[in-house]
């Protein structure tokens, strides 16, 4: 269990690494985020400017209940933008 753990986690840093290296950023937040990996997915739309395209992706996945989250990644983006 934990050796799958850790090669999931390995195999999503390879992985969104490539993205980065492309500067596709939006495929490697999606990537993130589908591989439960969210913190990451979340720093990474913060430093390259991604925000809104985190909360589409979280929105598209998670749907309708999930606003509210989408909402307040947006507004806590935009007091940090200030």
């Amino acid at each position: 269990m934990l050796l799958q753990l850790l090669l999931r986690v390995l195999c999503c840093a390879v992985v969104h690494r490539f993205f980065e290296r492309l500067k596709d950023y939006s495929s490697a937040i999606q990537f993130l985020v589908v591989s439960k990996c969210n913190d990451e997915a979340f720093q990474m739309a913060q430093r390259h400017g991604y925000m809104e395209k985190y909360a589409e992706i979280i929105g598209s996945l998670n749907g309708i209940s999930h606003l509210s989250l989408v909402y307040d990644v947006l507004i806590t983006s935009a007091k940090e933008d200030m």
